[in-house]
């Protein structure tokens, strides 16, 4: 093969080792993103969208000299160690962190390299010599024969076979160990392979017919079409998306499942493809035409890193966090340092009318928001007072009552927040008063004694701060026992607050009438010389006021007589006594009576007209009397003389 197609090769091939150190994540089974590869692949539950161009803040931190044209790149969870192919050199250089420990010799143009994370080995496939490099660490331990031109190299953890790329002959080994256990005929000049581990299927980007092979287990199931010229393919393991760079455009295409979800612009004529698993969560596309790294989040590119010369492929080591690029031109590995794990930054806004000591006195409304200058927010979860942890997608409501929140956020890139604690306190309603009022309780809502009043306040919500009073037209003062209210129409201003600030009031009114009232009857004359009698009084009330009056003849029923202060009765000759009443509003009563004596007999001393029957008796008696005594008196004197009679003269 001319040296120009093995370098256009050798870019693919490159892919196709970006997309196995992607896959190699540093877990017991060296698969990238196989600890996460049962998590939703879906776009539900996204809270915002992925960072903005320059948000990213990763740097070149150095470049490591190795062999001729550096192509493919691998990463080996077992030993730590980052496997280089040099095309140019019929070598691999093994790095340890930014040092070249070793470099192994292997078939001639080595393409790809991938790790195997069920026996340890990495696998390094030779374009040019038709076979696969089995190496143990440093050591290559085994060689095996696969079809022509073999570019890529990808590993399933689930069967634990090794996927190989055969450029020349459009199919693909699986191989078992160090045996060829299947081969599967894909598309026109398969180059890329990667491993989607949360769904099981091996993807291989076949350049020449511009789609990808879906494959599960030793069977295609699918072909997805992408752009022209696809040579490299990475799977993110924390959307569940894989990548696919296509040359041709200068884009890459990003599936989910075997649906083209969404194509991103990059830089030009990207080949590799490798995705950070454990640190931002990112894809790196190598560009080969620009010496340029793409970083994208999700579907947005958010940083372009300038590289070597003719960047091919790209791989992650997730010990130490760095990305590794193979820069074809410049025979060097530009080692990228992405921005150190930063999770979601989540904040909590309460809203709602603002009461006291941290209380609303309304229902509150919860705001979650989050943000992630990374691969961008891919959830927000609260939970409620211990209950279960539910994803965050409006404001959250809260009635009356303490509640207390806990939130995160999580990014694409698997950063969770340190979880945040969130008390809401909401007390809508005022305290409560009750007043309990003792003493003689009279009429008319009157005590006719001193009354004592005590105040208590409850509260259900935040519990009583102050329970306080004002008595009339005096100053206000705390509540802290019975009120003793005196005589009068008293008023009690009760009021309460509770914790959160609302604020009861409960108007009082009490009212004292312990004096009866003031009765005067009008005084009537020992006796009386008519039948009809007319008792007559007067009475006041400087209190609750006099209500009514009452009276009773010679201890007879009392009779009610309203508001009038005369009460006429018609008695017998006698002795009587009529006593009357005075009743307040309060009930408070007081009683007058008068005796006294009816004498109608006209010849009674004491009857209508007792002094001239008197005198008129003694008078007609004197002069009966003296015509008696005349008239005997003259009975008892001689008769006189007659005179002579005749002769004398």
């Amino acid at each position: 093969m001319a040296r120009n197609r093995a370098v256009a090769l050798v870019g693919a091939v490159l892919i196709v080792l970006v997309a196995l150190p992607s896959l190699t994540w540093g877990n017991a089974s060296g698969f990238l993103g196989e600890t996460r590869g049962n998590e939703n692949q879906l776009t539900e539950g996204l809270v915002s969208l992925a960072p903005s161009q320059g948000s990213w803040n990763g740097t070149v931190v150095a470049t490591i000299p190795v062999g001729n044209g550096p192509i493919g790149v691998g990463y080996s969870g077992g030993s730590g160690y980052v496997y280089v192919t040099n095309y140019e050199s019929n070598s691999v250089s093994v790095i340890d962190r930014t040092t070249v420990v070793a470099t192994i010799r292997v078939g001639n143009g080595p393409a790809a390299a991938g790790y195997d994370g069920g026996n340890g080995y990495v696998y390094v496939a030779n374009e040019l010599s038709n076979n696969v490099s089995v190496i143990n660490r440093t050591t290559v331990v085994g060689t095996v024969a696969v079809g022509n031109q073999p570019e890529g190299v990808g590993y399933d953890n689930r069967s634990g076979y090794i996927y190989v790329a055969n450029f020349g002959s459009n199919n693909v080994s699986v191989i078992n160990g160090t045996t060829v256990v299947a081969t599967i005929p894909v598309g026109i000049y398969p180059i890329g392979v990667a491993y989607d581990s949360g769904n099981g299927y091996v993807y291989v980007a076949n350049q020449g017919s511009n789609n990808v092979s879906v494959i599960n287990q030793t069977t295609v199931v699918a072909t997805v079409p992408v752009g022209n010229n696809p040579p490299g393919v990475a799977y993110d393991s924390e959307n569940g998306f894989v990548y696919v760079s296509n040359e041709g455009p200068n884009t890459v295409s990003v599936i989910n499942g075997t649906t083209v979800v969404a194509t991103v612009p990059v830089g030009n004529s990207p080949f590799g493809v490798g995705y950070d698993s454990s640190g931002d969560g990112n894809v790196y596309v190598a560009n080969l035409g620009s010496a340029t790294v793409s970083v994208i989040s999700r579907t947005t590119v958010v940083a372009t890193v300038f590289v070597g010369t003719a960047p091919y492929g790209v791989g992650y080591d997730s010990a130490n966090r760095y990305v590794y690029v193979a820069n074809f031109g410049s025979s060097t590995v530009s080692v990228i340092s992405p921005p150190p794990p930063s999770p979601p930054v989540v904040t909590a806004s309460a809203a709602g009318d603002q009461g006291t000591n941290g209380w609303f006195t309304s229902p509150a409304t919860l705001t979650l928001t989050a943000t992630d200058t990374g691969s961008g927010v891919r959830v927000i979860t609260y939970s409620v007072a211990g209950g279960p942890w539910q994803n965050y997608a409006a404001p959250l409501t809260f009635s009356d009552g303490t509640y207390v929140v806990n939130y995160t956020a999580t990014d694409w890139a698997g950063n969770t927040a340190d979880v945040n604690t969130l008390v809401l306190r909401v007390d809508s309603v005022p305290p409560r008063i009750d007043a309990f009022e003792s003493g003689t309780v009279g009429a008319n809502g009157w005590f006719t004694s001193l009354t004592i009043v005590s105040l208590n306040a409850s509260d259900n919500g935040s519990g009583v701060q102050r329970l306080s009073y004002r008595l009339d037209d005096e100053a206000t003062e705390d509540y802290s026992g019975p009120i003793t209210l005196s005589e009068g129409v008293r008023f009690i201003n009760a009021t309460a607050t509770d914790v959160a600030g609302n604020i009861a009031v409960d108007p009082i009114e009490v009212r004292v009438d312990v004096t009866p009232p003031v009765l005067q009857p009008k005084a009537l004359p020992p006796t009386v010389t008519t039948g009809s009698v007319t008792m007559s009084w007067s009475g006041h009330d400087n209190t609750s006021g006099i209500s009514r009056y009452e009276v009773s003849v010679d201890g007879g029923a009392r009779q009610g007589v309203g508001m009038n202060t005369s009460f006429i009765v018609s008695l017998p000759d006698g002795s009587h006594t009529i006593t009357v009443w005075a009743v307040d509003a309060a009930g408070n009563n007081v009683s007058r009576f008068v005796t006294f004596r009816v004498d109608t007999n006209t010849f009674s001393p004491s009857g209508p007209y007792a002094r001239g029957l008197t005198y008129g008796i003694i008078v007609t008696a004197a002069a009966v009397a003296g015509l008696f005594l005349w008239r005997r008196r003259r009975r008892a004197s001689p008769p006189p003389a007659s005179p002579p009679q005749g002769g004398g003269a």
